[in-house]
């Protein structure tokens, strides 16, 4: 299977988000409709599933303060960590949310950034 290589520019003209739909949706139409596909969360005992590790709280990365950690700028940190440049403004923008290996890298940064930047030869 081939891959195809789209810039985010020329997928922008795909997208076909109902910007007023999205708004006039409230919270009792979300509930009717994860109800009718099998994805409500009505029977879901939160405080359970926490206690039993079935459930977890995910704390959000603060990736402005872990950069700031190492005292290097945008460019050098992405050069550094191998993080595009605009990844890592939209995760400092709160536009984006780290995740997987992203997030335990930003978390081994955050623990020892000096301890993470010189097993990188950083």
């Amino acid at each position: 299977m081939s891959t195809i290589k789209r810039s985010a520019e020329s997928l922008r003209k795909y997208a076909r988000v109902n910007q007023a739909l999205i708004t006039q949706t409230g919270e009792r139409d979300i509930a009717r409709q994860a109800k009718r596909d099998g994805t409500s969360t009505a029977k879901i005992d939160l405080k359970r599933g926490l206690a039993s590790g079935g459930v977890r709280r995910v704390a959000p990365v603060d990736v402005a303060a872990v950069r700031a950690k190492t005292g290097l700028s945008q460019e050098r940190f992405a050069r550094a960590f191998r993080i595009s440049p605009h990844t890592l403004r939209n995760w400092e923008q709160g536009r984006r949310t780290p995740e997987g290996p992203a997030r335990a890298l930003l978390t081994a940064i955050d623990r020892d950034p000096k301890a993470l930047m010189r097993a990188l030869g950083v």
